[in-house]
């Protein structure tokens, strides 16, 4: 072990499921080795359903990424059990608010979603901002446009009446001789 402390947990049980087919059956046996901050799935129903076998493999992969990770972090024992310190503390923060269970993958992803939902609305709300902001810029814009094109029209204008007084001069001036 990689200086784990690792609770033996006499979880032992298989899950036996049939396919639809029923051509084979798929055996799942849960570890025999937990962190203490993992609680175990519950022993499988008979007969074992998919959610049983759902459980089981989300609790292995579960205790093998735990159990994985750590090397490659290089990880002391002091370390890992900072992070079991913390996640029992994360777990009797999640009882204390929602009452004690099991936290499972399944509420970890629920969660998940939860949050990406908020993020995602939160982006929606920064995104229908700018995009009012922007219709408001452009409305801007547009009634600039509109005033430009007035004094286009205006500097047109004028020019044709200082030609027209140009001309007007001129006739008065030639007439004169």
């Amino acid at each position: 072990m990689i200086g784990i402390k690792p609770v033996i947990t006499f979880y032992t049980a298989s899950v036996t499921m049939a396919t639809p087919n029923n051509d084979y059956s798929l055996v799942l046996i849960p570890p025999t080795v937990s962190l203490n901050f993992i609680q175990p799935p519950p022993p499988p129903s008979n007969p074992p359903t998919k959610d049983d076998v759902h459980r089981a493999l989300s609790y292995k992969q579960l205790v093998h990424s735990s159990l994985s990770y750590a090397p490659g972090f290089r990880a002391t024992r002091d370390d890992l059990e900072k992070i079991n310190d913390y996640c029992i503390r994360v777990r009797q923060q999640y009882e204390q608010t929602n009452g004690p269970c099991v936290i499972t993958l399944d509420d970890a992803v629920l969660e998940f979603r939860q949050l990406f939902r908020e993020l995602d609305d939160k982006v929606a709300r920064e995104f229908n901002q700018i995009y009012c902001r922007f219709n408001q810029l452009d409305g801007r814009i547009n009634h600039l446009d509109d005033k430009i094109d007035q004094l286009e029209g205006t500097i047109g204008q004028v020019n044709e009446n200082i030609n027209q007084l140009y001309e007007n001069i001129r006739e008065v001036y030639d007439n004169s001789d």
